[in-house]
């Protein structure tokens, strides 16, 4: 098997309700990646996503586990769900292998490697970042096949392949991996509770019924509603809590490549109100640029996040109060530790003075 790069790929799903980009250049920020290397040709055609989603032999479940050699890994896949469980060094090896055509490591994948290896290596930054962030320990990747994006969590800390496996037959539908993932947890309370990530399993019913918080995901979603509120008075973030919770736990996507995350709460997506400059809420159940950031690496361990417009997200007073999105320049008051929680999930510490930050649902 001999994957090259190539601009696109036939059937992939793009991005939507484009607001912009993050701009500008911010010493340490992590690369972002050639966009040709989305997508990759097998044996010089293009991977054709609604063959592999339509044809049933392709589609099947897989359990094989691939191991051979220090560059193989775990890979399992059920349906366009799959998973790849790697150890440091196999991390470490990730990009070499991939270029040199994948070897055994996507083997159990069939025709959907080339798509599968298109997303490894987009994000090949984003998942040695998570894998020191786990102390070198290795990485779980989980990803949907014609989704934007990946999850990835250190290894042992996550497994979340059998739920994200059995969310797929609910039919759900989202351009990046964490707005498909909400949109599975508010079909699904089982799958909420696991993931503990049960207010946003009230989304849907929230918006039939009308009440304030309904109301305002409405709007986020561009349904027309009577009395519509603000989105942004619900789902404030601050950065005031002394200890880790629900409210305190993220899910962490990437969206297209390393350079770009969103962020996921029990309420919704962390949004950029105006894409910067303004506010920071998180109540969006759909990615769009707001919920697009920019992430930028620091060498004393932690991160800080970049508005589509070139902002920062800011814990005022370098913690304890809330946070916006409306600097400009990195201090000590936007940069975060990013910690791993059980489950999988992160936290962010606030560099200054150690406050977490938290998403409240009012």
């Amino acid at each position: 098997m001999v994957l090259r790069p190539i601009g696109a790929v036939e059937g992939q799903v793009e991005g939507r309700g484009n607001r912009g980009r993050p701009i500008g250049r911010v010493e340490d920020r992590v690369p972002d990646l050639d966009r040709s290397q989305r997508g990759l040709l097998l044996h010089g055609g293009a991977f054709d996503i609604d063959h592999f989603l339509a044809d049933p032999e392709t589609y099947k479940a897989i359990h094989e586990i691939v191991r051979e050699g220090p560059s193989a890994g775990e890979f399992k896949m059920k349906g366009p769900v799959w998973t790849l469980i790697l150890d440091h060094d196999q991390t470490a090896k990730l990009s070499q292998v991939l270029i040199e055509g994948g070897g055994p490591l996507l083997a159990a994948a069939g025709v959907a490697a080339p798509v599968i290896a298109g997303a490894l290596f987009a994000s090949i930054v984003y998942i040695n970042f998570v894998d020191r962030l786990g102390g070198n320990n290795g990485v779980e990747i989980n990803g949907v096949v014609g989704v934007q994006g990946i999850l990835v969590h250190p290894r042992l800390m996550g497994g979340r392949f059998e739920l994200l496996a059995d969310s797929a037959r609910i039919g759900v539908a989202g351009v990046t991996i964490t707005a498909w993932l909400v949109a599975a947890i508010s079909k699904s309370p089982a799958l909420a509770t696991a993931l503990q990530f049960a207010p946003l399993a009230a989304i849907a019913n929230a918006v039939s019924i009308g009440t304030p918080l309904g109301l305002a995901i409405g709007a986020a979603l561009g349904l027309v509603l009577d009395g519509e509120p603000d989105p942004n008075t619900f789902g404030p973030v601050v950065a005031n809590r002394n200890q880790v919770g629900e409210w305190e736990a993220f899910e962490i996507g990437t969206c297209r490549d390393s350079s770009e995350v969103s962020l996921m709460s029990h309420m919704g997506h962390f949004s950029a109100v105006d894409g910067g400059g303004k506010g920071v809420y998180a109540n969006r159940p759909e990615v769009g640029a707001w919920e697009r950031w920019g992430l930028i690496k620091h060498g004393d361990g932690t991160a800080s996040f970049l508005t589509a417009n070139g902002h920062l997200l800011t814990a005022e007073s370098g913690g304890g109060r809330e946070c916006n999105a409306n600097r400009t320049t990195i201090g000590p008051w936007e940069k975060f530790h990013i910690e791993p929680l059980a489950g999988g999930k992160f936290a962010l510490r606030t560099f200054v003075t150690g406050h977490y930050v938290c998403v409240e649902p009012r």
